[in-house]
């Protein structure tokens, strides 16, 4: 799912801009978890008629998962919000970790740990020889 959001922001959103830009956070909530995806820094996205590949692939992913995708195409960019079932943690060690990230993609991370809350940014990085 993630790689079909990325592949799309960098081949016609956020991630196709210089400072293009993407927040992604993400809430649990016993085995429900929430996820928001919001593009910003690139080029406005265009709501299609039908549903596209990448859509479909979305929804029919998450349909394992009990799941749902609602996507917003707002001036400022895309705003997806994933929602699915993922089975009961074992232990606290299973959180998703930000252990070495590359140097300049990712911008900034933070945890709050008490509301089961996650977030990440990352921004578009630079090609050797761009301007």
């Amino acid at each position: 799912m993630f790689h079909e959001l990325t592949t799309n922001a960098a081949k016609y959103g956020a991630l196709s801009a210089p400072h293009g830009r993407i927040n992604l956070a993400w809430t649990r909530h016993n085995e429900r978890t929430n996820f928001d995806w919001v593009e910003s820094g690139g080029p406005q996205p265009i709501a299609r008629r039908r549903e596209g590949f990448g859509s479909t692939l979305l929804r029919k992913d998450l349909q394992q998962f009990d799941g749902a995708v609602q996507m917003q195409f707002a001036p400022s960019g895309l705003h997806c919000t994933l929602a699915l079932s993922l089975p009961p943690r074992r232990r606290e060690a299973h959180d998703l970790a930000i252990a070495q990230p590359r140097a300049g993609f990712v911008s900034e991370s933070f945890a709050d740990t008490t509301a089961r809350k996650r977030a990440l940014a990352v921004r578009a990085p630079r090609v050797v020889g761009q301007k």
